[in-house]
């Protein structure tokens, strides 16, 4: 063997090393120089008003952890709000059960939140209260 064909069988067998090597470093100091900012999350810089869901004809029921039935929704339309966890109803009819009460009623349209909690209505509003004697 020739001193060219040794020199050319050493250099063939570290030349995929050393352009790694190179590659590697070269790849480092452009991550190193480049200015980088986080993107924004997208759902907290939404609009309040930007819908990401809606319901046609639906019913929503919700239960306790012992069975019985806490909340019931009904409405002709409905539209869910991300930003604030909020669903604006129109033709909304409920009826909650919390310990020895019920309530029922309707109204045009209500915004409610995603517990079943609050409830804001509006337009020919009807809600009647019935209180049981007989509660534990």
């Amino acid at each position: 063997m020739t001193r060219f064909d040794r020199a050319f069988n050493y250099l063939t067998g570290i030349a995929p090393v050393l352009l790694m090597t190179g590659l590697a470093l070269l790849s480092f100091a452009l991550v190193k120089q480049t200015n980088y900012t986080a993107p924004t999350n997208p759902v907290n810089s939404r609009p309040n008003n930007d819908q990401d869901y809606y319901l046609n004809a639906f019913s929503l029921s919700k239960y306790s952890y012992s069975g019985q039935l806490g909340a019931y929704i009904k409405g002709k339309q409905a539209q869910h709000f991300e930003q604030s966890q909020e669903l604006s109803v129109e033709n909304f009819q409920f009826f909650f059960v919390k310990d020895s009460e019920q309530s029922f009623g309707s109204s045009s349209t209500a915004i409610v939140n995603d517990g079943a909690n609050t409830v804001a209505m509006s337009g020919k509003v009807k809600v009647r209260l019935k209180v049981n004697s007989l509660a534990k």
